[in-house]
């Protein structure tokens, strides 16, 4: 079960991943995965009562909207930064990047030996 969960949700988690507008999804998330990873060893290894069981139980009956939502999260933003990307105008060309790199690459030869 735990790797259809994995299958179904880690493509959205990809697209996510280095997305800077969900760093606070992710932070929220991985700090309610902490709390809920805590309470359940204090749990099994001290028998202490749950409270975050019934909370988790409770989102886990809404598994279709959680999935359906970061799929849909997850496409926004890889939409919204494939929209960005021709809109910046400040990019430089392939053809302008080599040449840069050959510029400094002299640059840093006539420096080193002293001589073009």
């Amino acid at each position: 079960m735990q790797r259809i969960v994995v299958a179904a949700v880690g493509p959205s988690l990809m697209l996510l991943f280095r997305a800077r507008q969900v760093t606070p999804v992710r932070i929220t998330g991985a700090t309610v995965a902490a709390i809920a990873a805590l309470t359940w060893m204090g749990e099994c290894l001290f028998d202490w009562p749950n409270p975050v069981a019934p909370v988790i139980e409770a989102c886990a009956r809404n598994d279709v909207w959680i999935f359906a939502g970061l799929a849909l999260l997850g496409f926004t933003v890889k939409c919204g930064h494939c929209l960005q990307e021709p809109a910046r105008g400040n990019e430089r060309t392939a053809d302008s990047r080599i040449a840069a790199l050959q510029a400094r690459t002299d640059a840093h030869a006539t420096t080193v030996t002293g001589r073009k």
